[in-house]
């Protein structure tokens, strides 16, 4: 909460417009009866650190993903990390579900962030507290995950769970699309960037550096890009993955602004996200030595001035060439921004009160499960409201564990959190932004949303870093999984066809981050069975029968229990216990079920990707 400790505001006639707007719920949500589904066990996002991230947390580790279909508590809500728009909604969402549910239940709020639950000093939630605070603007889950284990292995009933609350955008992973206050930082930073992108239009003279706030990820950054088309943006994941000097940067821009000078334009604007600086590997070092490190061990990098750095050294270079005779355009003149603290204290988006809203109600679905160490998440957030999934994950299955190399042949192994996620450079939002890269630079192609909306036209907008991808993997693997049974309906008559299947199923959909396997499947899948010898023509009838053209492939081997073979995993489902018993060898081929898995995993090298990725090592075979 505020340092106010909940005494009312007075608000504006926005604010006032803003606090009586009610935030739907989806269908699952709705109602005074909630489903909880257990989905499969998870493990670590990485496989490398699973061992590490199990020992820190030994109890949360095996706890499966949820998902919600349709008593008395008393809980604490505590804010920590930077402040992102929406997340009073959080607290209003999570305070409707107790009282919907149970009216005496209490919620409290920690007074301070961290500090104020070690010092315990708390408020207590209600209707007249929370007035002045829906839908208004506001105030690492690795802090969330820790303190679940503790309560754990003490025994303790308290429950703790997570909210994906960050203005940054980089709490991203398969159960994760997006985060609170992302959308609304977007959309106030590309209105600022949009009003600058046509001054600079207007004055024709100057060139425009905007530093925009969200740590070392750079999705702000590029969402920010896509909404409001400024001439030049540079990533830092681009940086990193071209191993790209100071030097490189700013001949990179100094090349840019000679183009452009060539046709008479001696104006423009650059982004450049909070996080670029910690890119340049000779630069970095240095930060770390001279920087207050934050709690994550990364450095302080809202107050590095990133954006007059690369302007000086614009500047110098562009006189140079003034002198030398290579540049023959105007003098090069530049004004710098920092756009950070003028968004994150925005009003929210029509988008994050939603999105925070169904959080906050979904936090009580798991805390009344009497679950421990969950995030709250929602996937499908793209389309309507009801049509999004409730569910939750547990927070250890999106930890990874850092590794640094201290010197040749040794690295220093870190403690497991849930670390940044950065933009991906084969994604479909990237590759958006490479397909148009020549036209901003260009061409002035500026676009101003305006002003953020909270009805009509551009209310209901997205992220269109959200719209653009397919995120929604919890979606797909229900999809992937309704396919399968599909396929075992029309296998209905032998048994061992079905345990074939089961093999199949299990490959994927186990959880996506169980990386251990035995080796790399091609485009084949064998499993093997053992049947009588008699059986053997009756069965290969009924398989060919199937209308999938030849989907399994019939062949009689013998074979140990378990072993690889070809780059293909092989799995036995029962042991040849009788003379006249022969094993068969059924072979996916790549016809109907494969095209039907690589439509749905996006094309066949993904779901090669996808399928090597997921067979953990000792999985149990079913019997």
């Amino acid at each position: 909460m505020d340092s106010d400790f909940g005494i009312p505001r007075e608000l504006s006639e926005l604010q006032k417009l803003r606090s009586i707007y009610e935030p739907d719920l989806p269908p699952c949500l709705q109602g005074t009866t909630v489903r909880v589904e257990f989905g499969d066990s998870t493990t670590a996002a990485d496989a490398a650190g699973a061992r590490t991230i199990s020992r820190y947390f030994p109890t949360l580790t095996v706890s499966p993903w949820l998902t919600f279909l349709g008593q008395l508590l008393k809980v604490g809500i505590v804010f920590c990390g930077r402040q992102s728009p929406g997340g009073h909604n959080v607290v209003w969402g999570l305070l409707n579900a107790l009282k919907i549910h149970n009216p005496n239940s209490t919620l409290l709020g920690f007074l301070g962030g961290s500090e104020g639950l070690f010092a315990q000093r708390t408020l207590e939630i209600t209707d007249e507290v929370l007035s002045t605070y829906k839908n208004q603007g506001v105030t690492s889950n690795t802090d969330a995950a820790q303190l679940a284990e503790t309560f754990a292995e003490a025994k303790c009933s308290t429950k703790v769970v997570g909210v994906p609350v960050t203005l940054n955008g980089d709490l991203k992973n398969q159960f994760v699309e997006t985060n609170v206050g992302f959308d609304t930082i977007c959309k106030v930073n590309s209105q600022l960037i949009s009003n600058v992108c046509t001054d600079a239009l207007s004055a024709e003279k100057y060139y425009y550096f905007i530093r925009l706030m969200g740590r070392k990820a750079s999705h702000v950054a590029l969402e920010c890009t896509l909404q409001s088309h400024p001439n030049m943006v540079i990533l830092g994941e681009e940086v990193a993955a071209s191993k790209l000097t100071l030097f490189d940067l700013t001949k990179q821009i100094c090349d840019a602004v000679q183009v452009r000078a060539e046709q008479d334009k001696y104006h423009g604007v650059i982004l450049l996200p909070e996080g670029l600086i910690e890119s340049i590997p000779e630069v970095y070092a240095l930060l770390k030595l001279l920087l207050y490190p934050e709690s994550d061990d990364s450095a302080q990098l809202s107050q590095i001035e990133t954006e007059k750095l690369l302007a000086h050294l614009v500047q110098a270079e562009m006189s140079k060439r003034l002198k030398e005779g290579t540049y023959k355009g105007k003098k090069f003149n530049a004004i710098c921004h920092f756009f950070g603290y003028q968004a994150r204290g925005s009003v929210p988006s029509k988008f994050d009160c939603d999105y925070a809203y169904v959080l906050g109600h979904i936090c009580y679905h798991i805390l009344a499960a009497g679950l421990n160490g969950y995030m709250a998440t929602v996937t499908n957030l793209k389309n309507p409201v009801n049509k999004w999934r409730c569910g939750a994950a547990p927070i250890t299955a999106m930890m990874t564990v850092k590794r640094w190399a201290q010197s040749p042949g040794a690295t220093s192994i870190g403690k497991p959190a849930i670390h940044p996620a950065a933009v991906d450079l084969k994604g479909k939002a990237y590759e958006l932004l490479r397909e148009n890269a020549i036209k901003f630079l260009m061409d002035d192609l500026y676009r101003n949303p305006g002003p953020l909306q909270f009805e009509g036209p551009g209310a209901d907008a997205k992220p269109l870093t959200l719209c653009v991808e397919d995120q929604d993997y919890m979606g797909r693997i229900k999809k992937l999984q309704d396919y399968l049974d599909k396929v075992l309906e029309l296998l209905y008559s032998p048994n061992s066809v079905i345990a074939i299947l089961h093999d199949v199923k299990t490959m994927v959909l186990v959880s996506k981050q169980e990386r251990m396997i035995f080796n790399v499947p091609t485009n084949e899948i064998y499993t093997k069975v053992a049947l009588p010898s008699c059986k053997i023509a009756e069965y290969r009838t009924k398989i060919e029968s199937i209308p999938f053209n030849r989907v399994f492939h019939m062949t009689v081997a013998a074979t140990t229990p378990y072993e690889s073979r070809g780059g293909c995993l092989v799995i036995s489902t029962s042991n040849v216990q009788h003379p006249k018993d022969e094993e068969i060898s059924f072979l996916l081929k790549t016809n109907s079920i494969f095209n039907g898995l690589v439509e749905l995993a996006g094309g066949k090298a993904k779901l090669l990707d996808w399928i090597s990725t997921t067979i953990p090592k000792g999985y149990p075979l079913p019997q």
